[in-house]
């Protein structure tokens, strides 16, 4: 499943990812019916990985006027053409109590990052950054988001993410009644909630003023420790 949905950001001071009403603002919704699978981990502890290089393309695909997600240079780039924008792909897979990384290589002034705990585009969990050094840590509840990271809903500045760097090692963990992100093996923020125990992962893309890409690479899903 695959939607899209028109954000307002406010300045550049907060960069703002989440709508004031996700339901009024959803431009559009693509959708599938597949049974959900559940991997299992191996004996080193590995639900799922992926470089993105190889024939099983599970990933969403979607090309339009405002995004391309698909997979590209043995990557899976998101590209989003419109400003103040949203949008992500989901593998239709079930985990529970995990942890997520992934390289991110930025291009433009684009924010990505992670999802997990994902029933559908109205529930979910979403942890990530921009390569001007912003996080993020979120949730959406019946169509309803939550920011976590700041008591006035906006994506938090913080010296812990080098700016502008070549690529990121973006890291997630998600269960446990925790939500944890990383950057580059740094802990950035966690927040306690377990309104969502297991369900999909997601990797997003979103634009503040100007079009941006966002690639993937290397994305590795492991048992919570």
């Amino acid at each position: 499943m695959q939607t899209k949905f028109s954000l307002a950001f406010g300045n550049d001071t907060y960069k703002r990812l989440w709508p004031v009403s996700l339901a009024a603002l959803i431009l559009a919704a693509l959708a599938c019916s597949m049974p959900m699978d559940e991997p299992t981990a191996d004996a080193s502890g590995i639900f799922y990985e992926d470089d993105f290089a190889g024939s099983n393309q599970i990933w969403d695909t979607v090309t339009d006027d405002e995004v391309n997600m698909a997979y590209s240079n043995e990557e899976y780039t998101i590209q989003v053409f419109a400003d103040n924008l949203f949008t992500w792909g989901n593998p239709g897979k079930t985990f529970s109590d995990i942890h997520i990384e992934v390289t991110a290589r930025f291009t433009g002034d684009a924010a990505g990052g992670i999802m997990c705990g994902y029933q559908d585009s109205d529930n979910y969990y979403y942890m990530g950054m921009s390569a001007d050094g912003y996080y993020g840590i979120g949730k959406t509840l019946d169509g309803v988001d939550t920011m976590f990271t700041s008591s006035e809903d906006m994506w938090e500045a913080t010296d812990l993410i080098e700016v502008y760097a070549s690529d990121y090692r973006i890291g997630a963990d998600c269960g446990q009644g925790k939500i944890t992100l990383y950057v580059n093996g740094k802990t950035i923020g966690s927040i306690a909630d377990d309104s969502f125990t297991s369900g999909d992962i997601g990797l997003f893309g979103a634009t503040f003023d100007d079009p941006a890409s966002i690639s993937y690479d290397n994305l590795i899903v492991t048992k919570l420790q």
